[in-house]
């Protein structure tokens, strides 16, 4: 976050805190009359620049007392919806330059049919909040690529898009890395009786002493919904299981459906 403000964004920053009202955690006293004080102070024209302006990256969106020179996120919220609530040429020029703190506001209170080519420009922002914000309207094909994030929040959203999304594109998930979002959606996956048992296999396989650690929680789970798929003569080959097996919800598919 960058503390220098390109010449019109400060002097837009300056004609906030010489408007008054006092500011707060909540931008308590700004209203649409301020709105249109600022608005008439400035050239339309300088509000491409006021927009675009990288200062605005990561700008704390709430004010909580003390020395703050980055106070004004909730006004900046209070004027984003002012101006889009106008649907004026200002609204446009939001939809088209607005960055950091602008264009999260944005896409947060923009009309929905404006959110996907908005979170196009807001996967490539440099604010993270923006993207995480993005990814939830971006289309698919998007939420694929950041599955592969190095940010861990980025990846954490678009797995669970994946996960909304059903089974299409589940392949993508780390059947160790992943196992939270798998053992979520499996019972919603469907899978042929064949796949069930390839993947009962490779379960069996992963659930062993060493992976007791923090991750058998999820593999019994996911074991449990497999087991509940069979017939019960092919789930009698699976006997082995319930011998020695620390996992209730394992037992209990034996238990419950053939009394062992």
């Amino acid at each position: 976050m960058t503390n220098k403000m390109l010449p019109k964004t400060a002097k837009f920053v300056s004609l906030i805190e010489s408007t008054k009202f006092k500011p707060g955690w909540r931008g308590s006293g700004w209203n649409s009359s301020n709105t249109r004080e600022l608005i008439g102070s400035l050239n339309i024209s300088d509000f491409k620049e006021i927009f675009s302006d990288p200062y605005w990256n990561n700008y704390p969106c709430y004010y909580y007392r003390g020395p703050h020179s980055k106070k004004h996120g909730q006004t900046i919220h209070s004027i984003v919806r002012h101006i889009i609530n106008a649907n004026t040429e200002l609204s446009n020029l939001l939809y088209k330059h607005s960055c950091g703190l602008f264009l999260k506001y944005t896409l947060q209170l923009c009309p929905p049919s404006k959110r996907v080519s908005l979170s196009k420009r807001g996967l490539t922002s440099k604010d993270t909040r923006v993207k995480k914000l993005s990814l939830k309207y971006s289309p698919m094909r998007e939420v694929i690529k950041a599955v592969s994030s190095q940010n861990g929040e980025i990846r954490r959203i678009a797995k669970e898009r994946i996960l909304h999304d059903g089974t299409k594109h589940i392949h993508l998930l780390d059947d160790e890395r992943d196992l939270w979002y798998m053992m979520k959606a499996f019972p919603s996956f469907k899978l042929s009786e064949e796949e069930v048992k390839n993947r009962l296999e490779r379960y069996i396989q992963l659930l062993t002493p060493r992976d007791r650690r923090w991750n058998s929680y999820q593999y019994s789970h996911i074991i449990a919904n497999l087991l509940s798929r069979l017939k019960d003569d092919d789930l009698l080959f699976y006997f082995n299981l319930v011998q020695n097996n620390q996992f209730e919800i394992i037992r209990d598919q034996f238990t419950l459906r053939i009394g062992v």
